[in-house]
């Protein structure tokens, strides 16, 4: 007899993980944001390695949502990867330019291909409404209040049982 470790996740379950794959990755927006905001405030030197601490937890999605499998999602997670990217190039930026510049570069290049890779990914989205606006120019603010729009409109439409804890108006968002 099988245990339920062993048994396959249902497709059903699979959705709901990546609805809460994207909220997670915003809900640590919302706070490295908030502890940006606090160090500039205090005329403290960034810290990148926060979030850099992302970009992980949002490369495991790109098996579930690329090829084709959720397009607006595929596109989605690309551009909060370019978002995170633009705050943790401003964190580098408050640092001591000896010191950073080789990792400075490396996510300079690394932001423009996931733009250019974003950019792609939204043209092959179908639905307009799906679609969000993100680019270089968009706040971690933004970005997360058109990501949970996004993932609230494809959870509906693929009947994933989801509803966000994270809220723009109780996150001082």
């Amino acid at each position: 007899m099988k245990s339920n470790r062993d048994r396959a996740p249902s497709e059903s379950d699979q959705k709901l993980s990546i609805a809460l794959c994207l909220e997670s990755a915003m809900a640590y927006m919302v706070s490295f944001r908030a502890v940006f905001d606090s160090r500039r405030l205090e005329n403290k030197a960034q810290d990148p390695n926060t979030w850099d601490t992302i970009l992980p937890l949002l490369g495991t999605l790109q098996r579930d949502v690329g090829d084709g499998r959720h397009r607006a999602l595929d596109a989605l997670h690309l551009q909060l990867k370019g978002v995170i990217l633009e705050e943790l190039i401003k964190c580098y930026w408050s640092l001591d330019p000896a010191s950073s510049a080789v990792r400075l570069m490396h996510f300079e290049r690394l932001r423009a291909n996931i733009w250019k890779s974003a950019y792609d990914a939204v043209e092959r989205v179908d639905d307009p409404h799906m679609r969000c606006n993100l680019g270089p120019w968009t706040s971690a603010e933004e970005a997360i209040a058109l990501g949970l729009r996004t993932v609230r409109r494809w959870a509906a439409d693929e009947g994933v049982d989801w509803r966000p804890e994270l809220s723009p108006q109780t996150n001082g968002l």
